[in-house]
């Protein structure tokens, strides 16, 4: 007998009770509950612009002097470079310019020559009689830091929704090493937006929390991460649920949320140099063409700097966990723009692809036109998922799970059903055996990071000026 369980569901996707306007707040006074929204404050202090450790070990040490670059907002220990006892007094001179390793580099590049690295230069002359040892590898990249910039992260969560094993809580505890001194704060806001009671106690309390965040430090990052259910056929978020209702959720237009959401908090969003938005929801979101239209404009709207959302009818953000320690450590340490170091981010969650497809939104600006650029990552496996499109496990003509016959003609993957009786079926007329044929979307992009033997990451533009293009990726 076939055995059953139930368990939490991870995903997050489903069927809202019904669609509400949530624009208006209402005059109603009804407090909302304490627990909906929580702070949990780590560390943070004044804003430090040098790192606090070094861009060659990444580490730092009570026993070890860190020099900083005059030059960038690089440090590098005592423990990478040798500096000979003797001459320690004269460096820490205040008319002695110490340039890093990575300056030097840059600036061999620059003026396209070699010369030995001395560190420390007093009037643009060398103050050591010989070149500065370097101990180590460097193990990063030559235009990598390791930035001390202060970082918040704000984790919007629908009321009720289980959040264990969160990529937040990852990344937080990837930071928080990076932050000994403090500038590294992470806020849980629970949100339940169903009623405008609701609506207006949720912006009471987030106005309180976010003038203190204000206030209390300046954070050149910002990461918004929002956990929530879509509905299926709108991609509709999931704001809350009606007033003593505990049956469902409703949902709400994709403006509506993001607006009412982000309203209190949208000083903080503009002050900060780079605010990246995570929607950790099913991809309904970006299947429907009118939300998906709907998040593009929210995006452009709330001065976003870059949005990631997912394309899986059946999300599950713990599996996205690799993604957010890799955008973590290239972007907000080590101090790349998304766009830039996406592929490399991809590179570290190559088995995330076969879950879910990638939407990369990144907003830049022209004499005042602000505009997004839209890119979808979709992994490409030669037998699973041909040009980063789905082939299905079983044959659904004769319904066997059985190896598909691959043939190839050009640029076009073709697979054929290898049931011989495929078709055959019983009083219905004979139809050929199942076949799919794929083909590379146009201009795609094969990415090195990540890249396996017969599979790898596509990099596919989006275009929406024109209005008959393909907006949906379930099938694609």
């Amino acid at each position: 007998m076939a055995r059953t369980k139930q368990t939490a569901r991870k995903s997050n996707g489903g069927k809202a009770q019904g669609r509400v306007s949530i624009t208006d707040p209402g005059k109603l006074k009804i407090r909302i509950p304490a627990q909906t929204v929580r702070a949990h404050v780590d560390v943070s202090s004044p804003h430090e612009v040098k790192n606090d450790f070094c861009v060659l070990c990444r580490d730092g040490s009570e026993n070890l002097v860190l020099f900083t670059c005059d030059e960038c907002p690089r440090v590098i220990c005592t423990r990478c470079i040798d500096v000979p006892s003797n001459y320690l007094g004269e460096l820490k001179k205040t008319d002695v310019k110490f340039r890093c390793v990575l300056c030097h580099t840059a600036l061999m590049k620059k003026l396209n020559d070699q010369t030995p690295y001395y560190g420390f230069f007093r009037d643009a002359q060398p103050v050591l009689p010989f070149f500065l040892p370097v101990r180590v590898q460097l193990e990063t990249s030559k235009r990598s830091e390791i930035s001390a910039s202060h970082i918040l992260i704000i984790h919007f969560k629908l009321v009720d929704h289980v959040t264990t094993g969160s990529p937040v809580d990852i990344i937080h505890q990837f930071l928080a090493p990076y932050f000994p001194y403090g500038g590294l704060r992470k806020l849980d806001v629970v949100f339940d937006l169903g009623t405008p009671s609701k609506v207006k106690g949720y912006n009471e309390k987030c106005m309180e929390l976010a003038k203190d965040v204000i206030e209390q430090d300046y954070y050149k990052s910002v990461c918004i991460v929002i956990t929530t259910h879509t509905d299926d056929d709108r991609g509709d978020p999931f704001i809350g649920r009606k007033q003593g209702d505990k049956s469902g959720y409703v949902s709400s237009s994709v403006p509506e949320f993001l607006n009412v959401l982000f309203k209190p908090w949208q000083d903080a969003i503009t002050r900060a140099k780079d605010t990246t938005m995570f929607f950790m929801g099913c991809g309904a979101i970006v299947n429907n063409t009118e939300s998906f239209r709907d998040l593009r404009l929210s995006v452009l709207n709330s001065k976003l700097s870059s949005a990631v959302a997912f394309t899986a009818p059946h999300f599950q953000p713990s599996f996205t966990c690799h993604l957010v320690v890799a955008f973590a450590e290239h972007v907000l340490i080590e101090g790349f723009p998304l766009r830039e170091a996406f592929p490399e981010i991809l590179g570290h969650s190559y088995r995330l692809g076969m879950h879910t497809d990638i939407i990369l939104m990144t907003r830049s600006e022209t004499n005042g036109a602000a505009t997004l650029q839209c890119t979808r990552y979709a992994w490409s496996h030669a037998t699973a998922r041909p040009w980063g499109s789905l082939l299905p496990l079983q044959c659904p003509q004769c319904g066997c799970i059985s190896k598909w016959n691959f043939s190839r003609d050009s640029d076009k993957y073709i697979f054929e059903c290898s049931y011989r009786g495929c078709g055959h079926g019983r009083g219905t007329k004979k139809l050929p055996p199942k076949r799919y044929t794929f083909q590379c979307p146009e201009g795609a992009k094969r990415l090195v990071p990540g890249k396996r033997h017969n599979a790898g990451w596509l990099e596919v533009p989006l275009d929406f000026s024109q209005p008959n293009n393909v907006t949906t990726f379930s099938d694609m």
